[in-house]
């Protein structure tokens, strides 16, 4: 549970604990006769983490997934524009998992919205929960999508959402310009990999997240190099994979960028409604 203390600026994180106490030594002498769902238990909120220095609540609390199965709980802090991430830290004891988390367990990722999405493990579940990313709108307007702090690529509109079809001989920069006509500035709606896209002109478009492509021979390639290659020389095949993808099926849209070693990839999306 997480909370948010007014005059101390404060948030915190509490953790639901069970207390051992005479009376379940007095019902186990019953669970031969009462089924052990049934017998009561006393519980405590133990706060595991606090941090301070946030002058309003969090706008959104959620929980995501480390690129390690871990468990990661996210505070969007919209005055600060950041999303702050906390990893879980988990110990087995007794068939109970208990909850901590340390200082240095702890980052910061530049944001104006945010939101839980499964993208890079659909069908796959740590513990009772799936196998979360999350996906932010940074404040230069671009959606990235991340894997707890490990970036794995941006998101671009389709360039016929602005101003219709574009030349395929059009230039790199005149590309670009026609894009920027369009700026997304809200996110609404995340399910599962499919999220609504509020842009400037005040439509919202319901967008679908994808890393890899449709094709199956592309995405048996793509495994075969993940299992095969480093991860840097995996990514720059990957990120080739994408331009050679996007060149031969999706001739209207901007080409992906490459900014600082990671891969853009145009969304895929259609009209949801007029926002006002």
């Amino acid at each position: 549970m997480a909370s948010y203390n007014k005059v101390k600026m404060q948030h915190s994180v509490w953790v639901a604990e069970v207390i051992n106490s005479s009376l379940e030594v007095e019902n186990a002498s019953l669970s031969a006769t009462i089924p052990i769902g049934v017998l009561p238990k006393r519980f405590c909120f133990r706060r595991m983490w606090q941090g301070k220095g946030a002058h309003t609540a969090a706008s959104k609390v959620f929980l995501a997934t480390a690129d390690d199965a871990a468990p990661v709980i996210c505070f969007l802090l919209l005055e600060q524009k950041k999303l702050l991430s906390l990893r879980l830290q988990t110990v087995e004891i007794n068939n109970e998992i208990l909850y901590d988390v340390k200082p240095d367990l702890s980052w910061s990722i530049p944001t104006i919205a945010a939101a839980p999405v499964i993208v890079t493990r659909t069908g796959v579940k740590v513990g009772l929960l799936p196998y979360t990313d999350i996906i932010v709108l940074a404040p230069e307007n671009i959606l990235i999508l991340y894997s707890g702090k490990q970036c794995l690529c941006g998101y671009l509109l389709p360039s016929c959402l602005g101003k219709g079809h574009l030349s395929h001989n059009l230039g790199f920069s005149e590309a670009a310009s026609i894009y920027h006509d369009l700026k997304i500035v809200g996110l609404a709606h995340a399910v599962e990999a499919r999220i609504n896209v509020k842009v400037n002109n005040r439509q919202v478009f319901r967008c679908a997240l994808r890393r890899s492509p449709s094709s199956l021979l592309a995405n048996d390639s793509i495994t075969a190099m993940d299992d095969g290659l480093s991860p840097s020389v995996c990514n720059h095949f990957l990120v080739l994979l994408w331009e050679m993808v996007i060149l031969a099926t999706c001739q209207r849209l901007i080409l992906p960028l490459i900014q600082n070693g990671i891969p853009f990839v145009i969304l895929s999306c259609k009209c949801a409604r007029s926002h006002l």
